[in-house]
């Protein structure tokens, strides 16, 4: 394996339920933010979002985790409310935010996170569709609300768009048994 960089000069567009503006691991590593719920704010007011951020860019400093990514910086689209639900026009608001996005040293998005899931919806795998056209990576949850049961299907849009590849890779790098690609 190569040498890291640990993501300097990334930016990862996360859209979500905001993030904790204050939090000692992530502060430093927000280039900026936006609310499409109409709270007015994207502080994060439910966590999640804070914690998808966290696995992203928690910072090397000796204390709890360290982030994938820690060099990388955050902009954090809050499309989802305090109680982790949001409206397809919200999600696709930050969709199409993140895409044209550019910030103060004209850097661009290079990677979207949407750790969501709800109905497909034409305008959203669309704009998935425009991010992927320029060279924007879009990462999907495989879907939260299954239930369960191996004959049924657990997908939930984003992440069930064909096209896209949902799962999880363990150690050794080889697939889980969910894992989909179309």
């Amino acid at each position: 394996m190569g040498k890291s960089n640990h993501g300097e000069g990334v930016v990862v567009a996360v859209i979500d339920t905001g993030i904790d503006k204050g939090h000692p691991d992530l502060k430093e590593r927000i280039i900026g933010g936006k609310d499409f719920t109409n709270t007015g704010d994207y502080q994060d007011d439910n966590g999640h979002g804070t914690h998808v951020s966290g696995t992203v860019v928690a910072a090397i400093n000796n204390a709890g985790v360290v982030g994938v990514a820690p060099k990388a910086s955050i902009l954090a689209l809050k499309a989802l409310n305090g109680q982790g639900q949001g409206d397809i026009d919200w999600i696709n608001g930050a969709l199409e935010y993140a895409i044209n996005w550019r910030g103060p040293n004209e850097e661009k998005v290079s990677v979207i996170s949407l750790s969501l899931g709800g109905p497909p919806d034409e305008t959203e795998h669309k704009l998935i569709q425009r991010a992927l056209q320029n060279d924007i990576l879009v990462v999907c949850a495989a879907g939260n609300s299954g239930d369960g049961r191996h004959e049924t299907d657990e997908l939930d849009y984003p992440g069930a768009y064909r096209g896209s590849g949902s799962g999880s890779c363990g150690f050794k790098q080889k697939f889980s048994g969910f894992f989909k690609y179309e």
